[in-house]
This record gives structure tokens, C-alpha cells and sequence, in this order.
């Protein structure tokens, strides 16, 4: 019996030792986790284009500064979404991933089951300031079916129409503020031997999201591009759409965009607008930017809205937001989701605007910012418009058919085709797209 009793004594001491190592280890992990910072490998795949790298240097050096155990592995260039695309196929992605230039396409990242739903992680993230990040941005996150949300935007644009406005001073032409005054400069521009717009044909998004889709809005509503992205049945022949496209289809019966235009890449057309062969070229906020080194001395950037709408509608306005995402297959979430809370205070926001010239997404007053670009300072005030009708959910561009669409759109643009024939293209390849 007390052989028994003293295995049974031995017994419980190992068992309470187990558990006190347990305790431990638990505890350990727990505080190296927060306490003293992450750990592990943190994956970042960021593609560098017209907004450059330096802020993406200064995040991650101070992310690091932060969380010293954690190894940071930066993937970064102007060609990294190609070059990590083997990665993404054979499910070991980066754990972050900026969603911008060529080769990534949120909606195909979703729709393959890249990313992580962080559909209730967002509702109660918070900036390291304490605040929600929901309540700190400008362009809340865009959806998807179900309400799921599998992004956060970092970076706002938007498409609008930029010239020149020491031209526009030196031929005491008028700023455009609705669709007619819209003709009426550029009639005056054809007239001094220049063409009022001009787009890169081998990029036709340009033009899509800064003719197109305003144009959209102005005649239907949000509800017009809504209907476009779920290709409701007869979307493409409804009085909204086709309405847009009769406006575009004036500037095309009068000469006012360049028919060379479809034969140009985004450098060749923003040159012939830099070269005053052009009055408007419809792009996103980045164009100062990009264009730093071919813009002549004397050129002073100018961006108004889309004016494509009647006197005294709103502006129409399709905002279009960079993203940061996390990858479902993400070996260090916790890190990753860190990180994305990291980016939004208001220190990186007026450092990214600084040296970009671009908008972050967060609510802040710009007009007391020392070194930012009046143009930026006039694109925040043109979101915050009150007349703006605003669009902020991504583009509609569906995915399934996007280059069918964007081939109409051009022969469209080309006089090939006429509204109803692109209509009717459309609709067709829609119906095909819904019986599969």
C-alpha cells in the first residue's frame, strides 16, 4: 500500500511539473508575441511604380525598430508581381501583399482564394493612436459577396482629367466645371491645332475609369456601375449607359480626341499631352510624379473631376484605392495583421503625401502640410466635395469579360462601332458569362 501510494505521490509532482512547463512556455510565447515584440519571418511584396520606395523603406525600418525578432523579407520592384507569380501558384505567397501594377488583380486573388477573409478582424482593428481604423480612412474597404472584405486601402486616387494650366492662362481659356464648358475648351484647343483628350490606347483603362465610367455615374447613379459589375441582364442597352456613351460619342463625331491615341502605351500618350499635342489626358494622381523628368519648366499641372455631367449635377467620381492584403496561405499572420495596422497614423500618411504627392487614405487637413503640390492639396478638396458623387468601392471592369469590354470601348473610341453595337457586344458576352 505504500508502494502504491508513493507512485501514485511520484505521479502527481511529474504532472504538476508538466504543467508548470506548460504554463510557461504559454506565457512565454504570449509575452513574445506582444510584450516584446513578434517574431519569426514577416513576407512583404510591394510593387514599386510612380509612387517610388522610399516610404515603404521608412514603414519597414520603423516596423522593424518596433520588433526587432522579427526578420523582415521585403519584396519589392517594379517587375516583383511578375517575378513572385510562382510563388502565388504553389500556395507559399508573401505574407503581405500591396496590391498595385501589372500581373495583380485583387479580384482574381479573390476569386482563386489567395487572400484572407479579414472580414471581422476590421470591424475592431485599430491604429496604434487607439482609434479604429474604420473611422480613420477616407475609402472604406471594398466588399465582395456576402460583405466579406479581404483588403484595406493605403493609397486613394483618382481618375480625373489633367492640362495644363499655364495654358490654359496663356490662351485665357476656362477651366471645364460641366460637360458643355468641357466641349467648348476643347473646341477651342482643336481650333489652336491641338486635340482636346488623349488616352494610351494600349492601356485603355485610363480612359475607361476617366471618361467612362464618370460618365456612367453622371447619368445613372453609383447604381449604373453597380449593375455593370454584376452584369445585370440588359445593363449594357440601359438608358444610363448608353447615355454616357452618346457624350463620349460627340467628343468622337467632332475630332476631339486623337485617333492616334489607340496606338500609344501610358508614356507615349502622356508625352503628347506634355507636348501640348493634347489639352486632357485622363489618369490617376501619380502623373506629376512619373512624368517628374519630362515635365518642361513651364508646365503647371491641373486636375479637374471628370466633367462629364449636366450644369448643376455632381461631379462624377470613381475613386480607385491601393490595397494592402494578406495572403490566406500567410505563414505569420499575426505579424502581417500587425503590419497593416501599423501603416495608417498620421505620421506616415502626411510622410507618404510629402514625398509623393499623391493622397493617402486618411483624414487629415492638408492645407497647413509644408512641401505638398497645390494639385494635391486641390485633390483632397475635390473627395471632400460635397457636390462630388463619389464611387469609392474599386472600378467596374468585370473580371470575366474585362477584355472584351475594354476592346469595344476602344473601337468604340475608333468610330468602328457605334453605341448600341458596343452595347450589344457586351450584352452578349455577359449572357454567355451567366449560363456558365
Amino acid at each position: 500500500m505504500l508502494r502504491n501510494f508513493y507512485n501514485v505521490f511520484i505521479l502527481l509532482i511529474c504532472i504538476s511539473l508538466i504543467s508548470v512547463g506548460c504554463s510557461n512556455s504559454s506565457t512565454s510565447t504570449n509575452k513574445n508575441n506582444t510584450e516584446e515584440g513578434l517574431s519569426g519571418k514577416l513576407e512583404i511584396q510591394y510593387f514599386v511604380g510612380g509612387f517610388g520606395e522610399a516610404w515603404w523603406k521608412e514603414v519597414i525600418a520603423d516596423f522593424q525598430k518596433d520588433h526587432p525578432d522579427l526578420e523582415i523579407v521585403q519584396h519589392a520592384g517594379a517587375k516583383i508581381n511578375e517575378q513572385m507569380k510562382p510563388r502565388w501558384i504553389s500556395n507559399d505567397p508573401p505574407d503581405v501583399v500591396y496590391i498595385d501594377g501589372p500581373a495583380l488583380d485583387e479580384q482574381q486573388l479573390v476569386k482563386d482564394g489567395q487572400l484572407l477573409d479579414i472580414t471581422d478582424w476590421y470591424k475592431e482593428a485599430k491604429s496604434p493612436n487607439g482609434q479604429k481604423i474604420s473611422d480613420l480612412i477616407v475609402s472604406q474597404p471594398k466588399t465582395y459577396q456576402e460583405g466579406k472584405i479581404y483588403s484595406v486601402p493605403i493609397i486613394n486616387s483618382f481618375y480625373g482629367l489633367w492640362y495644363d494650366k499655364t495654358l490654359l492662362e496663356e490662351k485665357g481659356w476656362e477651366e471645364p466645371t460641366d460637360f458643355n464648358s468641357f466641349l467648348k475648351v476643347m473646341e477651342m484647343a482643336k481650333n489652336d491645332g491641338m486635340y482636346g483628350l488623349t488616352y494610351p490606347g494600349g492601356y485603355p483603362l485610363y480612359v475607361w475609369r476617366g471618361l467612362f465610367e464618370p460618365a456612367f455615374i453622371a447619368e445613372g447613379g453609383i447604381q449604373a456601375l453597380e449593375d455593370v459589375n454584376q452584369l445585370k441582364e440588359g445593363v449594357f442597352l440601359s438608358k444610363p449607359i448608353q447615355n454616357g456613351l452618346a457624350k463620349i460619342k460627340q467628343l468622337v463625331d467632332n475630332d476631339l480626341i486623337d485617333p492616334g491615341a489607340v496606338a500609344l502605351d501610358h508614356m507615349g500618350a502622356q508625352m503628347q499631352h506634355l507636348q501640348h499635342k493634347a489639352l486632357f489626358y485622363p489618369t490617376g494622381l501619380w502623373l506629376p510624379g512619373e512624368m517628374a523628368k519630362d515635365t518642361p519648366d513651364n508646365f503647371k499641372y491641373g486636375l479637374v473631376p471628370p466633367v462629364v455631367q449636366d450644369d448643376g449635377e455632381e461631379f462624377p467620381i470613381s475613386v480607385y484605392p491601393y490595397r494592402l492584403a494578406i495572403a490566406k496561405e500567410a505563414d505569420n499572420k499575426e505579424a502581417a495583421k500587425e503590419f497593416v495596422r501599423f501603416v495608417f497614423q498620421e505620421k506616415y500618411a502626411t510622410s507618404f503625401v510629402k514625398q509623393t504627392q499623391n493622397l493617402f487614405n486618411y483624414k487629415m487637413d492638408l492645407s497647413n502640410v509644408d512641401g505638398i503640390e497645390s494639385y494635391v492639396v486641390e485633390s483632397a478638396e475635390i473627395l471632400e466635395n460635397e457636390n462630388v458623387n463619389l464611387r469609392t468601392t474599386g472600378t467596374a471592369e468585370p473580371l470575366d469579360m474585362r477584355k472584351v469590354l475594354l476592346d469595344a470601348t476602344i473601337a468604340f473610341l475608333s468610330n468602328k462601332i457605334s453605341a448600341k453595337e458596343w452595347g450589344e457586344r457586351l450584352e452578349k458576352e455577359a449572357k454567355n458569362i451567366r449560363n456558365d
